[in-house]
């Protein structure tokens, strides 16, 4: 959970964590998380200042992940795929992995 958004940028690389993920997980296996998002959120002022800071600073990498490059990415990658953006946080679960 809230995890993502500190992987180095750019947002589509980052994504191919969940081709990794996806083989840990049994046929019944459901991966979910959160991650703060960056592009396609609405920040308020206190909140662009905080991601642009931590971007900054390389805490967080997100200033150019958006919901929709994630949501493909675990596309993708699962069968069956629910998000909700819910602020300026992506919710997501992913189940059924494709397999190769």
């Amino acid at each position: 959970m809230y995890l993502l958004h500190c992987l180095p940028p750019p947002c589509h690389r980052k994504a191919t964590v969940f081709a990794h993920l996806k083989h840990h997980l049994t046929p019944e296996g459901t991966l979910f998380g959160t991650t703060v998002l960056g592009r396609g959120a609405h920040h308020n002022l206190l909140g662009r200042l905080t991601i642009r800071f931590y971007n900054w600073k390389g805490i967080f990498g997100n200033k150019d992940d958006s919901p929709d490059v994630l949501v493909k990415a675990l596309e993708n990658e699962f069968e069956e795929v629910e998000t909700h953006v819910v602020g300026v946080v992506l919710l997501f679960r992913a189940r059924k992995p494709r397999l190769a």
